[in-house]
């Protein structure tokens, strides 16, 4: 029993090296890039075994020198060491800050590997053919809403391909005989046409100057945005 207990010690400690080793190269990838783009598609389903999504968006994600372009359905963030601009479509309305540090990319779990490392307790591995899933669950609470995240990862290139979420919380929702039931939702985040290569256009993307000028001291939407609100925050 001692021996068996020992070499399922090793073989945990093996597995959550494993998985870090993984996630921390995909981490290292995506921060190393220079520019990179990719089309996100996101569904929410109301319970773990949902087969039906009761949410779904789809979204951009480009990165550009040292700006970090995402839109997911209506909103629209932009991201730099510098700056922080969060745009809202249907409110028409602009946030804008002042950052210190590195490039602000936190609004993203597909850019929170490091962050899933340190707080999630147990890490799993498992060979999928072409990709690795990884699997980090946690029996206690911390500062992120997820009680288990699964992240698959192309062996390939390093890239994330699908990303699910499980939610601690539980919420409403009507099953599929009209019942107000009470169950914890999970977010599938699937990552697809992945390239190194900009358009033009997708360059445009993370320019600030797209948005809003400096002139005086104050911060002004310009271009299809010159009618939205602008609310500074620091």
């Amino acid at each position: 029993m001692v021996l068996w207990g020992i070499l399922c010690s090793y073989g945990v400690l093996g597995q959550t090296m494993k998985v870090q080793e993984v996630l921390a190269a995909t981490q290292k990838k995506m921060q190393e890039e220079k520019s990179y783009s990719c089309h996100l598609d996101y569904s929410l389903y109301a319970s773990y075994t949902s087969q039906k999504y009761k949410e779904h968006y789809e979204g951009t994600m480009i990165k550009f020198e040292e700006a970090l372009y995402t839109k997911i359905n209506v909103t629209t963030f932009l991201n730099t060491s510098r700056t922080s601009l969060k745009i809202n479509e249907n409110q028409q309305a602009m946030e804008y800050s002042k950052v210190k540090g590195a490039l602000q990319s936190d609004q993203s779990p597909l850019n929170m590997l490091t962050t899933f490392i340190k707080l999630f307790k147990t890490k799993t591995i498992e060979d999928k053919g072409s990709q690795w899933l990884c699997t980090l669950s946690t029996d206690v609470i911390t500062q992120l809403p997820f009680g288990k995240v699964e992240i698959y990862i192309n062996k390939e290139n390093n890239v994330v391909t699908n990303q699910v979420l499980y939610f601690l919380t539980q919420m409403p929702y009507l099953n599929e005989r009209g019942e107000r039931v009470m169950a914890s939702p999970r977010l599938e985040i699937k990552l697809s046409n992945f390239k190194l290569k900009l358009s033009k256009e997708e360059e445009a993307f993370t320019k600030l100057s797209k948005y809003i000028k400096n002139k005086a001291e104050a911060i002004i939407p310009v271009g299809a945005y010159k009618d939205f609100k602008i609310i500074k925050r620091n």
